[in-house]
């Protein structure tokens, strides 16, 4: 496709990338202050009444002197930032008809980057552009205002047990950088000497989210907590259904980031290490509640976290086959509508864990589903089907060496993969495709309200 000038040249929506038809636009005044990398987060809305979610594989999309470029995975778009509105146009693919369909939206400036609408397949979306901690500037100490800062993290590895054992996926040694977002609570009477409980937020299989993970930290930061976010998945270039299913990425590479991470943020002079907390959801949830394992911050040597918050897990691992930290406070989330996993086999685990003596609470929300998360695009009839991953076809195991593996419930086999390649082999018998999706305002309110309430009795103990 040819392009001339600031972007002066772009094919008209409903022509084919390759070889189209252009039109000439006027020339316009490129505006580079908008540079950097930005999490993408965009639904659509039919006619129909049907609702999806175009996120899909790594949803970090650059902007760079002032034009916006992606051709990645589904996604064939450019555009460019003029004034303060973003423009971008190009085509997107179906995933079920794996046919392309023209896409246009336009996005005016937010604080934090672009709230943008426009038209897929003739449906109505709407969504958002969120600046990243890698586009926050590293300089910047005040209140409030981002901290980007740098750890090496992890290596790559398969589970617990390779983990333990040094032996990283593919023996590759390579540890990768890895930004942490670091905000305090928004302060303006405070004189520097306040100490604030902190909060290591880490991603679900589809990386930080705008909607998601970015918004519960700005929720807890109203509450007075510090927040960290870990941009794991950024830092390797993975997200999406591959990082779902574990074929790019596997739970106990972040809960590795997230033990590295509060070491790092422990060095902040306003950040009460000694009152921390890790929050993860969907499969973020085994990340953090994998940092419960003792070996694991044993062997690197790394600090725990006082509070587990684990939201809506769609796979209840009983880990205490290994010993787990017991002055930890693990507290589950769980949506009673969420189909994505099997509630009665949280449940069960719940008793294991406080059995064997565990500081374990498992709160559960009646006609909640999976993930407590209120829909911005104006379209709030939650909870939602939608088309992702379901788990409950399978039952979750974790033995005494660090192994995960799962039964095949269909068919009674049981795997314990020892690969990347046995994993994306075996993996599909578990999964179901569609669940119940989000809350209402009132199901996220109470999750906060009683995620505050136990965090707040248990760090008073330390004081």
């Amino acid at each position: 496709m040819n392009r001339v000038g600031c972007v002066a040249v772009l094919c008209i929506a409903g022509a084919a990338l390759t070889g189209c038809k252009t039109e000439t636009v006027s020339p316009v005044s490129i505006n580079t202050a908008f540079d950097g990398l930005y999490a993408v987060d965009i639904g659509c809305n039919w006619r129909s009444g049907g609702y999806d979610s175009l996120n899909s594989h790594n949803m970090n999309w650059q902007i760079t002197q002032g034009k916006l470029e992606f051709n990645d995975y589904r996604w064939k778009v450019s555009g460019y930032v003029s004034d303060d509105q973003l423009v971008f146009r190009g085509q997107r693919q179906s995933g079920n008809t794996f046919e392309w369909h023209p896409l246009w939206f336009t996005g005016n400036a937010t604080e934090e980057g672009f709230a943008i609408r426009g038209n897929w397949r003739k449906a109505n979306c709407k969504g958002a552009f969120q600046r990243l901690a890698e586009s926050v500037k590293k300089e910047s100490p005040s209140l409030g205002n981002a901290r980007a800062l740098t750890i090496t993290g992890s290596k790559d590895f398969l589970s617990i047990r390779y983990a333990l054992a040094g032996q990283p996926v593919d023996g590759n040694h390579q540890r990768p950088k890895v930004t942490v977002k670091l905000q305090l609570p928004l302060s303006p009477t405070n004189d520097g000497a306040e100490l604030y409980p902190v909060i290591v937020i880490v991603p679900s299989s589809q990386g930080m989210d705008p909607n998601d993970e970015e918004r519960t930290a700005r929720d807890f930061r109203k509450m007075g907590y510090a927040t960290a976010l870990v941009y794991s998945y950024a830092g390797r270039k993975v997200g999406g259904d591959d990082a779902e299913t574990g074929n790019t990425i596997n739970s106990v590479t972040v809960a590795i980031d997230a033990l590295l991470a509060l070491q790092k943020v422990s060095e902040h002079l306003q950040v009460d290490a000694r009152k921390a907390a890790i929050y993860g959801a969907s499969k973020g949830a085994l990340s953090a509640e994998e940092t419960m394992i003792m070996a694991l911050s044993e062997h690197f040597g790394l600090p725990r976290f006082r509070v587990i918050l684990s939201e809506n897990s769609n796979m209840c691992f009983d880990w205490s086959q290994m010993p787990l930290d017991p002055s930890a406070k693990l507290v589950v989330f769980t949506g009673e509508a969420d189909d994505s996993g099997t509630l009665s086999e949280c449940v069960d685990r719940t008793k294991t864990f406080a059995d064997k003596g565990y500081d374990i609470e498992h709160i559960i929300y009646p006609g909640a589903a999976h993930r407590f998360i209120i829909d911005q695009s104006g379209w709030a009839y939650l909870p939602r089907k939608i088309d992702a991953f379901g788990y409950s076809k399978c039952e979750w195991l974790f033995d005494k060496s660090g192994n995960s593996g799962y039964r095949d419930k269909a068919t009674g086999k049981t795997v314990f993969p020892q690969n990347r390649q046995q994993l994306k082999n075996t993996i599909g018998g578990c999964i179901n495709r569609g669940i119940w999706y989000g809350g209402t305002a009132s199901q996220r309110a109470k999750f906060f309200e009683d995620a505050n309430r136990i965090m707040q009795q248990v760090f008073s103990v330390t004081d």
